[in-house]
This record gives C-alpha cells, structure tokens and sequence, in this order.
C-alpha cells in the first residue's frame, strides 16, 4: 500500500469494514440489543443483515481477487493469511444456505449463527495492518 494511492485506500476501506463487522458483533451480542436482532421482522435485523451481506462480499470479491492475480497459485495455498481469510467468509455462505434449508415452520435444519465469521474477521485486522506496513 505504500506503492499505490489505490490499495491505500483499499487497505483503509479494509479496516473500516472490519472495525464495523467488530461493532455490529458487539451490538448483536449485547443483551440489552439481543431482542431488536432476534426476530427477522425486526428492522435492525434486516439492516445487519444487509450490512453483513455487504462486508462479506466485499471480503470475498477481495479474495477472489488476490486468488486470481496471485503468480502461484500453489504458494498462495501455501500462506496461512489465505486460509483466515476463507474461514472468516466461509461461515456466512454457509449460514446462507441454512436459511435456505429452513423447514416449513421455519426451525432451521442446518447449523445456528454462531458468530464464527465475524471472530474470524476480527483476525484479518492483523494481517491488514501486516500489508498496511509493507
């Protein structure tokens, strides 16, 4: 990021993204606002919902997007920081087809939102900070 006004500004756009996925963590998990994202009729739900939905594609447009340019894919493989970054994203996709396969009196059959990706988002803050430094 050094090198390019562009992934500068990628990088801060990164940490934003992170910083408000920790926040909505945090809100979500509070008690006191626990009741307001427990009912999908609720707006807040709907609004984190979308919000998340956001995130995580940008998380995973910029995955595929380091998967594509990088000149091996093999070593890239090879990294650890790759890995963080599918197990940080891998868990809403899989959420979202646990929604998909909820059963008709709307119990899902499949795994609970556990908050598994955004733990895992909070991770990505040092690697980006680690590429901010290069």
């Amino acid at each position: 990021p050094k090198n390019s006004t562009y992934a500068n500004v990628l990088a801060w756009l990164d940490c934003l993204l992170i910083g408000l996925s920790v926040i909505m963590l945090v809100i979500e998990s509070e008690p006191m606002y626990k009741k307001y994202f427990s009912s999908e009729d609720e707006a807040a739900h709907r609004l984190a919902f979308i919000t998340n939905c956001i995130i995580m594609g940008y998380f995973t447009t910029d995955y595929v997007m380091r998967l594509l340019s990088h000149p091996n894919r093999r070593s890239f493989f090879k990294l650890h920081l790759p890995w963080l970054d599918l197990l940080s994203i891998l868990p809403f996709y899989l959420e979202l087809v646990m929604m998909g396969t909820k059963s008709s009196d709307g119990a899902s059959q499949g795994i609970e939102h556990d908050h598994d990706d955004k733990a895992y988002t909070i991770l990505r803050v040092g690697e980006r900070e680690r590429e901010r430094e290069r």
